[in-house]
């Protein structure tokens, strides 16, 4: 996971009972700053997965495996790295533009029926739009694709599901619309980064 926070950001963080390896990065702001660019500006971002956690590693192995040109390969990581949070700052920005009404009417019937069987070309045809169209501007706007909000949305129904009923986790990945307990476990860790089970277990009323 890459935590990125601004210059001045007071934060912290609480791990509960869980061992933790924290590899920190601090840039001076003035090395960010170019004649021919205006300044650097950022507010904090997380990431889980993407470009950033990737370049993070690679950062990570180059400053645990040195030798005569890591120091290279530092610098150019660690701007690339800077470089990745910028433009997905500018894509937040972006997507944050009011959508037009017949893609927040996508994005309203997504969310109104993700439980059922959904496909793309029915959305389509029910807000007026081709499939490809659909599939390339909710993509832009929201980030995601379809079938990534359909699953975002399963597993926060399942979340609700394991704290407040004591459902098996079979039943539940039933309900919510995996072919199996194996696959619902996965796609909950992926997005959560926790298993069903440790969610019930650690959130769950006692």
């Amino acid at each position: 996971m890459v935590l990125y926070h601004p210059a001045g950001e007071l934060h912290a963080q609480y791990f509960d009972r869980t061992a933790v390896d924290l590899f920190r990065v601090e840039v001076n702001p003035a090395r960010l700053r170019y004649a021919s660019h205006s300044d650097l500006s950022m507010d904090g971002q997380d990431f889980r997965d993407g470009l950033p956690v990737g370049l993070a590693h690679k950062l990570y192995r180059e400053f645990s495996e040195p030798d005569a040109v890591s120091h290279l390969a530092i610098e150019g990581l660690g701007l690339e790295l800077i470089a990745a949070l910028a433009r997905n700052r500018q894509r937040s920005e972006n997507q944050s533009r009011q959508p037009q009404r017949w893609l927040s009417q996508a994005h309203e019937l997504i969310k109104a029926h993700f439980l059922e069987h959904l496909k793309l070309g029915d959305i389509a045809q029910t807000v007026g739009v081709h499939p490809v169209t659909l599939a390339r501007e909710f993509r832009h706007h929201y980030g995601c694709t379809v079938g990534e909000l359909v699953r975002r949305e399963r597993v926060g129904f399942a979340c609700h599901q394991l704290l407040e009923s004591n459902v098996s986790l079979a039943d539940i990945a039933m309900t919510t619309g995996f072919c199996d307990q194996s696959h619902f476990a996965r796609t909950f860790k992926r997005l959560t980064g926790i298993t069903p089970a440790a969610y019930r277990v650690n959130y769950g009323l006692h």
